[in-house]
């Protein structure tokens, strides 16, 4: 995956996040969404074929937008994890 800062405001991030689909980045909005420093999170794929998938994500005010989402994505790490080690004790 690579990440690439397209737009970085005080509470604003917009990132193209290349070599990622649904199946990454819908979770990642949800739990986004749920963590109580985010305003609103969301992504769009104008094209199927043509384009990279861009997130945006506007946190509270005083919070940091790559911190949070660091904290975020640790968190789904550390449930997909959980979830492979109890498909494989199975």
């Amino acid at each position: 995956m690579r990440v690439r800062v397209l737009e970085r405001k005080e509470r604003f991030v917009k990132l193209e996040v290349a070599g990622e689909d649904h199946t990454f980045l819908v979770p990642l909005v949800e739990r986004l969404n749920e963590d109580r420093r985010v305003e609103f999170a969301n992504y769009e794929k104008r094209h199927p074929i043509l384009s990279e998938p861009v997130l945006y994500v506007k946190i509270q005010e005083g919070a940091d937008a790559f911190e949070v989402l660091k904290d975020v994505a640790s968190s789904l790490n550390e449930d997909y994890e959980a979830f492979e080690r109890k498909y494989r004790m199975s």
